[in-house]
Parts: structure tokens; C-alpha cells; sequence
């Protein structure tokens, strides 16, 4: 019935789920859209304001109903933050899976029709992803900041918005810092596979990437955890078939205080675990891909190194 599910999952983002929310509703298809909300018991106003948004002829919004005390809520309680994903991906019944946080927001109404075309004419891919601007909260108002997000506007970015963006800094400087915008430097992928992402970091913002329902065949609850969730489910997808990578500009990552990948002190104090879960899950990649064996044990010994030098430097 759906060509694409929206996998949305939130937490207590009342002052930016609704600049998700539009960029969902003014999507552009020519297919029927499915809206999976997987709200992790907010305490604040984001389930309200989603409840704002009304079905139209082409989006539906499905929002999971979950209460304290409920086989959700035990689940959760046993399997950690990434059950929601998990749940979620779940209950999503489309052709093909678009993802997106509830602090992130897409910008090109013709962003999931792109995807969508892209899949019906290369079967032989099981997920594409895309550029998106950046918005850190921690960038510093300093001029080597300044510089430094010039550049990689320039590096990373289209021309026309690099060349606003640099205008801003001489003429609305106010106007500059205040969307910090920037871009992920990490080396890019634009036709990648397996290897390119296994022995890299993973360039593609979550809320950009789009995957085949068939990759979901090959998750399990050991997916669930405390890190690196996106990660993985672009190698699983990519054990069953090949990536693309839009060079368009279509969504925004936006990193704010609340943001796990922005808390350093927890990233420090977890590292350990870290590690260790990244092996776990590493080793359950085995059975999945065996075809690549060879190259997922060869990263297994590189992450239990890491946590050598870790003990070492901390005894």
C-alpha cells in the first residue's frame, strides 16, 4: 500500500519536531507515504504538536500507541534507547524506509521521490543517502571558526551557498553564526559498498539514508544498544547490495546540547562498552555477510586494539 515508511523517532523535542514535521508534509510523490511515530514517552509537548498534523491524500501518520507499564515500555526497559528504532522499523510496512530524528528536518520537498526513483532503477541498491547542512550549537563565534566553516562550505557544499554564506560573514554577521551551519568532513562514498563504509566512518547524516523493507529481514534484537545504531544498519544493507549517495543538499543535522553524539564526557566514560558492543555486533555481521569475513574480522582485532590502548592509558 505504501511505497515509503517514514521511520520518525523523538524524544522530548517540543521546540524542533515541528520543523521535521513540515519537512515531511511538504514532500512531493507521486506514491503514498506512511508516518511511523515512535515517541519514547516525552515528558514535554512533542506528541501534542505532532498530533497537530492531519492526514492528507498522499501521507498518513501513524503514531504508535505506547503507555507506562505496557510490553513497549519492558521491552524498552530491557534492550535500551535503540528499541524504539528498533520498534519502529518494526511496525513500518513500505516498500522502502526513510529515515528521520526528531531534531532533524528535510529541505527539498522532492527529497523521498528522488530516492524512490532512484531504488525502481537500480535494483541492485539497498540504500541511498544524501548531503545535509550541519547546525552545531558548539561552534564558537571566533574567527577561526569563521574561517573554518567557510572552508568546508566550500569544500563540501554547493557554490551559491558557500558564497552566501561567506557574504554573511562581512555583511550579517549576526546572521552567520547564528545557523552555524557547517559540513561532515569524513571522506565521501558517492557509489560505496561493504568495505568503503566497514573501514571508514559513516559520512551520511541518519536522517539522509533510505533502505529497502528487505534489509530489515536481517536485523534482530542484538541490534539494540547504547551506540553506533545507524552504523550498522548500513552495513547490514549493504551485505545484501550497493549504496548512493545524492550530492544534493536535501536535509538539516542539527547538533544540540541534547544530542548523544554531542555529550563528550558520556562518549569518554562509555568508551569501554563501546568498543566491546561494536565487537558484539561486529561478530553477529558474520553471520549475516560471511562473504566478507576476511574484512569484518580484520576490523574486529582494530576495535579490540582500541580498547588495549584505552586500558593502557587510563591505568
Amino acid at each position: 500500500m505504501y511505497a515509503v515508511s517514514i521511520r520518525l523517532m523523538c524524544y522530548n523535542q517540543e521546540k524542533l519536531i515541528a520543523r521535521a514535521m513540515d519537512g515531511i508534509m511538504m514532500q512531493k510523490t507521486n506514491f503514498k507515504v506512511e508516518v511511523v511515530v515512535g515517541d519514547d514517552f516525552s515528558v514535554d509537548n512533542t506528541l501534542n504538536i505532532i498530533k497537530r498534523y492531519k492526514n492528507t491524500d498522499h501521507i498518513r501518520i501513524n503514531i504508535l500507541n505506547r503507555t507506562l507499564g505496557d510490553e513497549y515500555w519492558e521491552m524498552r526497559q530491557k534492550h535500551g534507547r535503540l528499541f524504539n528504532y528498533y520498534n519502529i522499523l518494526s511496525n513500518c510496512s513500505g516498500k522502502y524506509i526513510a529515515m528521520l530524528d526528531g531534531d532533524d528536518y528535510w529541505i527539498d520537498s522532492n527529497k523521498l521521490q528522488k530516492q524512490v526513483d532512484f531504488f525502481e532503477q537500480n535494483p541492485n541498491y539497498t540504500i541511498s543517502s544524501h548531503e545535509a547542512h550541519t547546525v552545531k550549537f558548539s561552534v564558537e563565534n571566533n574567527l577561526k571558526s569563521g574561517l573554518g566553516i567557510i572552508r568546508d562550505n566550500f569544500k563540501f557544499g554547493k557554490i551559491l551557498h558557500a558564497s552566501k554564506t561567506t557574504l554573511n560573514i562581512i555583511i550579517n554577521r549576526s546572521k552567520f553564526w547564528e545557523s552555524r551551519v557547517s559540513h561532515n568532513t569524513d571522506k565521501r562514498f558517492y557509489n560505496y559498498q561493504f568495505q568503503d563504509i566497514l573501514f571508514n566512518k559513516h559520512f551520511m547524516a541518519q536522517s539522509s539514508m533510505m533502505i529497502r523493507k528487505d534489509v530489515l529481514n536481517k536485523m534482530g534484537l542484538w541490534f539494540t544498544g547504547t551506540d553506533g545504531g545507524h552504523y550498522f544498519i548500513v552495513l547490514i544493507a549493504l551485505s545484501l547490495g550497493k549504496g548512493y549517495h545524492f550530492k544534493d543538499f536535501m536535509g538539516v543535522h542539527y547538533l544540540h546540547e541534547g544530542s548523544l553524539s554531542q555529550n563528550k564526557a558520556r562518549k569518554r566514560e562509555n568508551r569501554e562498552k563501546a568498543i566491546e558492543l561494536r565487537v558484539f555486533r561486529l561478530n553477529k555481521l558474520l553471520d549475516i555477510a560471511p562473504q566478507y569475513s576476511d574484512l569484518i574480522i580484520r576490523q574486529i582485532k582494530l576495535e579490540q586494539s582500541k580498547k588495549i590502548i584505552n586500558v593502557n592509558s587510563s591505568s
